[in-house]
């Protein structure tokens, strides 16, 4: 009895179990193969097409892009090493030749002869100019305290006295002839 039990334990559930996970398997499967056929086909035809792209449209464009960016370089290492540079390096050239030639010398002449011309002022200053006006300053100050100042001094004190004489004589005159002739002096104040 034990073999029929396993018997029918195998026809029952042990062998539609198998059958059915063969039958789900294979669903499985096949389902994926179709899938995967769709995936291939989607593929194929993204890459035909990305392929198409790049043949027909981007790598024309690029190799022209290439190409008209090598020319542009070309023509702007032309522009350089043909205008641009030479000019540059005679522009410096030329400069430094005008400095070294001309401006360069030109300002140490002129710093010499400024330092000559300046030695020179600087020893008629102090040998002829400077002792002259000093010499001039001091006969001034000479002139005016033993001539100018005494002759002046001495002439306000004359004059003075002319008018202390001239201011007594009239005032004893206009005692004498009453206030008309004092009237016809005119009066000096001694403030």
């Amino acid at each position: 009895k034990l073999g029929a039990v396993f018997t029918w334990l195998y026809e029952n559930i042990v062998q539609p179990v198998f059958t059915a996970l063969k039958v789900a398997l294979a669903v499985v499967v096949a389902a994926f193969l179709v899938w995967w056929e769709g995936v291939k086909l989607y593929i194929g035809l993204v890459g035909d097409v990305l392929s198409w792209l790049w043949t027909t449209i981007a790598q024309p464009v690029w190799e022209k892009m290439k190409a008209g960016l090598r020319a542009l370089g070309d023509f702007f290492s032309w522009v350089w090493n043909a205008l641009i540079k030479p000019a540059w390096e005679m522009l410096g050239n030329g400069i430094k030749a005008v400095w070294e030639n001309v401006i360069s010398p030109a300002w140490e002449l002129l710093k010499a002869a400024l330092g000559v011309v300046g030695d020179l002022f600087s020893s008629v200053w102090n040998s002829v100019i400077k002792p002259a006006w000093e010499g001039i300053g001091s006969l001034i100050t000479t002139v005016w305290e033993t001539v100018i100042n005494p002759a002046w001094e001495a002439m306000k004190t004359a004059l003075g006295k002319v008018g202390d004489f001239f201011d007594t004589r009239s005032s004893g005159a206009s005692a004498r002839s009453g206030t008309a002739c004092a009237a016809s002096w005119p009066s000096r104040s001694t403030s």
